[in-house]
């Protein structure tokens, strides 16, 4: 079944006024004619850390198949991370194949990952199988150094679609990070898009 579109701007607006500007490091400036975040308070940041996906289409815009094919995608995260993150991956796949029935676009996008090179058939062997829900992620970012995020994934009843909601811990250094990143400003957004692809 399809995403209802209705249903996610409802959500995705009552997310933005359930946050209040302070709580994520940002003025409160003029009157708002409703509470919480403005949409271009939620992306400015967004854009900041990911870069802007709009130069991805096509099968290209999915982050399994850039994560082992695009190299400025891995080198937005720390060196130390990229095993765990490129076994995440692969096993969520897995879980999406299985689940969608081996559908004609999911089996092409597998076919297609064996022809990239021996590290993604490596990690598709052992049948590893797992649906992400939570993780911490850790981003590197030119300006700030690194940026820590914990990611929920929200999906839909048929789990054919998927919503990534990332957010720094509490009190953490990547809360002051994104608050240098706001005063800095969208013209040092990071240019590897870390995370800037649908996944499957």
């Amino acid at each position: 079944m399809d995403m209802d579109r209705r249903e996610l701007a409802d959500f995705l607006r009552r997310s933005r006024e359930r946050l209040r500007p302070r709580e994520v490091g940002r003025p409160a400036g003029p009157r708002r004619r409703t509470p919480g975040l403005r949409r271009e308070e939620v992306s400015p940041a967004a854009e900041a850390i990911f870069g802007c996906v709009c130069t991805v289409d096509g099968p290209d815009r999915n982050i399994v198949w850039r994560w082992f094919t695009d190299p400025s995608v891995r080198s937005a995260y720390p060196a130390e991370d990229h095993e765990r993150v490129a076994r995440t991956h692969v096993a969520d796949l897995r879980a999406a194949v299985a689940r969608r029935g081996h559908d004609a676009a999911a089996s092409a996008l597998v076919e297609r990952l064996h022809g990239t090179g021996g590290e993604f058939t490596r990690l598709w062997e052992p049948h590893e199988v797992a649906v992400r829900r939570t993780s911490r992620m850790r981003v590197l970012h030119p300006e700030v150094g690194t940026v820590e995020f914990d990611a929920e994934v929200l999906v839909t009843p048929a789990e054919d679609q998927r919503l990534v909601v990332y957010a720094p811990p509490p009190g953490s250094r990547s809360v002051e990070a994104l608050e240098l990143l706001r005063v800095i400003g969208p013209q040092t957004a990071h240019r590897s898009h870390a995370a800037g692809a649908t996944a499957t």
